[in-house]
């Protein structure tokens, strides 16, 4: 567990104890399933994200300096309603591989 800082909605800088790498899912609106990976380098968070919607797949791979709260500790840090784990992650991940695969 590290102690990582986040701006929460009410513009307070809170800190927060967290294990990384972090796990979230993300249900948008039904119609996109965001699967995230967020790890820790040198310079800050790499975040790791497999968007699903309709049996379509993107990757996008984001670094940021430090973590953005502002939609609430729990979106942030991967708890709650937007739990995950590892193999939620890597299941989606392995889909978008087996299309790669299917195009080569």
């Amino acid at each position: 567990m590290i102690k990582i800082k986040l701006i929460v909605p009410e513009y307070q800088e809170q800190e927060y104890e967290a294990s990384f790498p972090l796990y979230r899912i993300h249900k948008v609106d039904y119609k996109y399933t965001v699967y995230t990976r967020i790890a820790i380098d040198g310079e800050g968070f790499v975040c790791h994200e497999v968007t699903e919607h309709d049996g379509e797949y993107s990757i996008e791979i984001r670094h940021y300096r430090e973590l953005d709260g502002r939609s609430g500790a729990d979106y942030c840090l991967g708890r709650g309603e937007y739990k995950s784990s590892a193999e939620e992650f890597e299941e989606a991940l392995e889909k978008v591989q087996s299309l790669i695969d299917q195009m080569s």
